[in-house]
């Protein structure tokens, strides 16, 4: 028994593919409202699975560009209008089935770093991989590993319904549902091993190189959780630009890679962010003509032109006058007549103008550990807690120029909780009230900010800002 859309349905499809084609830039909006009309329609369309992953993946890009925002245009790759095409020439006579039914054969297949092996009925093959395939993904050499057994045998189930047994189940997974697109960042092979880090890339070249996981843990914390994160999509789409090309994405040449730089320039990145895509390459890539794929004169030329281009605009365009938030500080009286809103957003602001710190920082501030001295409060023992943003080695704590300012190791700071703090008496001496060492700094805006964030401190510091003036 087979399934197939209705007339109505694939007329639809069809006209819908065909526009977008006809558009030199469709919005965000168009395109997602495609790419659901063929998801949607995969139950009567067996090989639909296979015809998408690209037109996808250049929304997803476009989403990141354009901040979110579905109504801005974009760019279709050729890929993409590969797949377009695909559908308009296939949609009015693709069909599915109800059930396989069952398998005529099976065949087990296998992969590992050095090799692959198959077996059918008892008979068995198997080869070797090339130093070029041996760098590969074990998702990728298992998928090749079927691919290679099936051309094997193929005089043998030639027209025949075959049962593939494999022992990744990423590669299982793919083959279900007929989708070769496997992400680099999964390896649910048998042997369940933890990942040394959320790169792959990143941990196959340490592994690489020979160093042991436990070293490699060590290494691989010199790149903060938020660059990671980072880099990781650059890196993701680093490898399927090398794969596509059968190029080794350790060791390319230095064209191939700025040609990899150019595609994002082409898609409107700024100097800013090709420079993040650019740091993100020089993590993995080994050194070209002795120099790190950073400070090759060929990719420093490149994002010097890129500048020219587009140079870089700085965030802010103008300061406040801070005279006029302490002025307005100064009027709303002695500490102990506010109310807690009141002095918690006091304490906000001094925070803010004394250390220096960004809001992700001033969120998590506590007292825990802090002790007074003769002059200025501090933790001379303990190291930070948490570190949220990248330091110089050695640099654990800040302090403000400011010869009155008070000194906090970094996550240690005055914090306001259940009852009030004042920040310093009419002798400038550091004074709190009972609070418990554990809680965050500015827990009185949970009555009125419940999403409690980062944003929640900068929004309080523009409000005051505001209202002062």
């Amino acid at each position: 028994m087979i399934i197939s859309l209705t007339g109505e349905k694939t007329q639809k499809i069809k006209e819908a593919c065909q526009k977008l084609l006809q558009s030199p830039q469709p919005t965000i909006r168009e395109v997602a409202r495609v790419i659901g009309m063929l998801t949607a329609s995969f139950p009567g369309v067996m090989f639909g699975p296979l015809h998408y992953r690209h037109l996808d993946m250049d929304k997803t890009v476009a989403l990141k560009i354009r901040k979110g925002n579905y109504n801005k245009t974009m760019t279709l790759s050729d890929e993409a209008k590969h797949e377009l095409s695909w559908w308009v020439s296939s949609i009015e006579s693709a069909y599915n089935v109800v059930s396989h039914g069952q398998a005529d054969t099976t065949m087990t297949t296998d992969a590992s770093k050095t090799g692959w092996g198959c077996s059918l009925s008892g008979t068995p093959t198997g080869g070797s991989w090339d130093s070029g395939e041996s760098e590969k993904h074990i998702n990728w050499l298992e998928v090749k590993a079927i691919l290679l057994s099936l051309k094997s045998f193929v005089d043998h189930i030639c027209q025949k319904h075959v049962k593939i047994l494999s022992d990744n189940t990423t590669a299982v997974c793919s083959h279900n549902n007929t989708d070769v697109t496997i992400p680099s960042s999964e390896d649910t092979s048998s042997t369940k091993e933890v990942a040394i880090t959320d790169v792959p890339l990143i941990g196959g070249l340490l592994e690489s190189q020979g160093i042991s996981k436990e070293a490699a843990s060590i290494i691989v914390q010199a790149w903060r959780p938020g660059t990671q994160k980072q880099y990781k999509y650059y890196l993701q789409k680093w490898e399927q630009h090398c794969c596509e090309r059968s190029i080794n994405p350790i060791s390319p040449n230095v064209g191939t890679a700025i040609d990899f730089l150019h595609e994002f320039y082409k898609e409107g990145l700024s100097y800013s962010t090709l420079n993040t895509v650019r740091s993100a390459l020089s993590s993995v890539v080994q050194p070209i003509d002795n120099f790190t794929f950073g400070n090759h004169p060929l990719v420093t030329r490149y994002i010097q032109g890129v500048f020219v281009n587009r140079p870089a605009l700085p965030r802010y365009k103008q300061i406040w006058d801070v005279s006029v938030v302490i002025k307005y500080l100064k009027s709303l009286g002695e500490n102990t007549q506010l109310s807690l809103q009141d002095l918690t957003m006091k304490t906000t602001m001094l925070l803010a103008l004394v250390t220096g710190q960004r809001c992700q920082t001033i969120q998590v501030l506590n007292i825990k550990q802090m002790v007074n001295s003769d002059d200025i409060p501090r933790d001379p023992h303990k190291p930070a807690d948490d570190v949220y943003r990248t330091v110089a080695a050695g640099l654990t704590t800040f302090t403000s120029t400011s010869p009155r300012a008070v000194w906090f190791p970094r996550k240690r700071a005055v914090a306001i909780a259940n009852n009030k703090l004042f920040v310093e008496n009419e002798t400038g001496e550091l004074v709190t009230t009972h609070l418990n060492s554990d809680e965050e700094i500015l827990k009185a805006f949970h009555d009125h900010f419940p999403q409690f964030k980062q944003d929640t401190v900068r929004r309080a510091l523009a409000e005051w800002n505001r209202v002062s003036r």
